[in-house]
């Protein structure tokens, strides 16, 4: 075991707070990466509240899912991930424990993805959940260049991937803000301030599948 220092929560009535907790040495199969930057979801959010114990749980819960670092240990059969290598990645158990915002994390090698050269750490750990959310909303769309796409909340997470996701297929691309943004610069066509509630209707269809952060990163014009 390694100790690190985390953001974790340590009991069902505690606040998150910054504690040392304890994290495996990698095994067959996995790394350890030493974080450089790590995201803040709505999940997280709602972690740090105390809304999700209902889920299962063992104290103490470290906070977040994406992150960015470099590599500094490597389990065995692992041949796809160096030592010194720059990767980022998301944590996707369901079970609540394992967190990424720490000093180091150790994950399955399969979770992670080298970082291109012109993406920064800070760039990389805010494409995991947010990206691969976007990309399965607009492949369940399945978009084509005579289509109009209506984005709601485009300047939030989701949204700013669901912009250049959609134009990148040549559809045109209207988005719906709440605040101030130029979204004509990621990819939209059109740009309205909104701040009320959208109609309820028939939107798309979700698809409950998390594909790899290096789709992500393909699909916005960077390789690794």
């Amino acid at each position: 075991m390694t100790h690190v220092r985390a953001l974790a929560v340590a009991g069902p009535d505690q606040a998150a707070a910054v504690q040392e907790v304890d994290i495996p040495e990698p095994v067959a199969g996995q790394v350890r990466v030493r974080t450089a930057a790590a995201s803040i979801n709505g999940i997280d959010r709602s972690l740090a509240a105390g809304h999700l114990w209902g889920m299962p749980h063992t104290f103490p819960v470290v906070v977040g899912r994406d992150f960015a670092g470099v590599v500094d240990r490597v389990g065995d059969d692992v041949t796809s991930l160096a030592e010194g290598d720059r990767v980022a990645g998301v944590y996707t158990a369901m079970d609540l424990h394992v967190g990424t915002v720490a000093e180091a994390v150790t994950i399955e090698a399969g979770l992670v993805v080298p970082i291109p050269d012109a993406v920064t750490a800070e760039q990389a750990a805010a494409t995991g959940l947010a990206a691969v959310t976007a990309l399965d909303l607009v492949d369940a769309l399945k978009l084509t260049a005579d289509d109009v796409v209506l984005v709601s909340g485009a300047t939030g997470g989701v949204g700013t991937f669901a912009v250049q996701l959609a134009a990148a297929t040549g559809s045109v691309n209207t988005c719906w803000r709440s605040v101030s943004r130029n979204l004509v610069q990621v990819g939209s066509s059109r740009a309205s301030r909104y701040s009320g509630w959208l109609p309820a209707g028939p939107i798309v269809r979700v698809v409950n599948s998390c594909r790899s952060t290096a789709r992500a990163f393909s699909s916005i014009g960077l390789t690794c």
